[in-house]
């Protein structure tokens, strides 16, 4: 047994003997898996944006108050699609109260500043697949 122990000790193995025969630890190959592409909001995919281009000021506008709304009202009707198949997807939904607040405080802008835009065409977003004024 001594002159087992010697001639591993070296080596960097485990080994074990289990009656005369002597096992070597191996380590077992790393299995990489494909990487999948899942749907997303950065990609611009599961998101209808069709509807965002028309509350923009200008052809370069991406800080309005009105496209900054409509941007975030797609993006609440992405996540809260993803939140009907995945309940328990705790992270989706604090993103979601994230940006409904932010929302929220895009509208009270709206509103402190510009009240006619509020009857107009931000009013009739939709969210969560129902027609609700803002």
């Amino acid at each position: 047994m001594q002159a087992l122990r010697q001639s591993s000790a070296g080596q960097g193995v485990s080994s074990r003997s289990v009656g005369s025969v002597r096992r070597v630890a191996v380590a077992k190959p790393v299995v990489s898996r494909p990487a999948v592409a899942c749907p997303s909001y950065k990609n611009k995919e599961n998101v209808d944006l069709s509807r965002v281009d028309n509350y923009a000021r200008h052809e370069k506008d991406t800080g309005s108050s009105e496209y900054q709304v409509a941007l975030l009202s797609a993006r609440l009707q992405q996540i809260s699609a993803h939140l009907s198949t995945n309940r328990k997807d705790v992270a989706a939904r604090r993103g979601l109260i994230a940006i409904l607040s932010l929302r929220k405080r895009h509208l009270q802008y709206l509103y402190r500043k510009n009240r006619c835009v509020l009857v107009g065409p931000v009013a009739v977003i939709e969210v969560a697949g129902t027609s609700t004024p803002l």
